[in-house]
């Protein structure tokens, strides 16, 4: 049995600055069509649609959503054919929750013996009123990232999307261990300062994601062969425990990683990571 992971893809209208995803419903439709083929099974682990940003504040997240939901009509009803898959919701596609009944979490069997656990893991953070009820600063904090997705897409092309740049930035210096510059040094900074304000009203910091989604994921195995997965980070992570117990975080959907996905495997209990374009 071969299951596919994919979050993130913050997809919006296409061609508008909100949309992260950078591709067209029938391109999207096409890959879809190649996973339903070559995948027993897909998990859709959150903020596949991007409702939270607007080019103006006075926007609902639910007027949003619908407005994506209805450009992206012909991905939505392809999503729903698929023979086997779980679409969950998460924090940036929240009003899908009660617009198409998703759920926030599941716990499944899988083949061998094999046990999923898979949400997004916005609520792992804080509660859900956090990201239900946004404060002005959040409302401005997001119309800012349109304007700034606005004039970078005219002046770098369609391709560019801040959220994702900052999500790239954050892993090459995550990862990074040669000696850091000054200019790497400076970057840092203003990644930490950013994610820092971005956690004052969070129970716990951005910046320590990678930890405590691990922790939380070994407190969720049972005996052997569990498959713990979630989204929300940004930061890819696959992550092997003893008795066949497996963490994996999906990363961001995006050009930026060649809109890579996370595929496990059953029968050898192998995680890969897959490019799709």
């Amino acid at each position: 049995m071969k299951v596919l992971f994919t979050s993130d893809w913050h997809m919006g209208i296409f061609g508008d600055p909100s949309d992260a995803l950078k591709l067209n419903n029938s391109q999207i439709v096409d890959m879809l069509t190649r996973w339903d083929e070559d995948y027993d099974l897909i998990i859709l682990n959150g903020d596949l649609i991007e409702a939270l940003k607007s080019p103006r504040i006075k926007f609902s997240h639910i007027d949003q959503t619908n407005r994506v939901l209805e450009n992206r009509l012909p991905v939505i009803e392809k999503i729903k054919s698929l023979k086997n898959y779980h679409w969950l919701v998460g924090n940036h596609d929240y009003p899908l929750e009660e617009i198409l009944n998703l759920r926030r979490a599941i716990s499944i069997p899988l083949d061998n013996g094999y046990t999923l656990i898979a949400e997004h893991g916005h609520l792992i953070r804080a509660p859900i009123e956090h990201y239900t009820n946004y404060a002005w600063h959040f409302h401005l904090m997001y119309s800012l990232s349109w304007w700034i997705d606005k004039i970078g897409m005219k002046i770098h092309g369609d391709q560019f999307c801040l959220e994702s740049k900052i999500a790239q930035s954050l892993n090459s210096l995550r990862l990074q261990t040669s000696k850091k510059t000054f200019s790497d040094k400076t970057k840092l900074f203003f990644i930490k300062l950013a994610h820092s304000y971005a956690s004052l009203h969070s129970d716990n910091s951005y910046r320590s994601l990678g930890n405590l989604f691990t922790n939380n994921a070994i407190q969720r195995f049972k005996q052997n062969k569990t498959i713990v997965t979630f989204g929300h980070s940004h930061q890819r992570e696959i992550k092997y425990f003893k008795n066949n117990n497996i963490y994996i975080n999906t990363s961001f959907f995006s050009c930026l990683n060649n809109y890579s996905t996370t595929v496990f495997s059953t029968n050898d209990g192998q995680v890969a990571v897959i490019k799709n374009l």
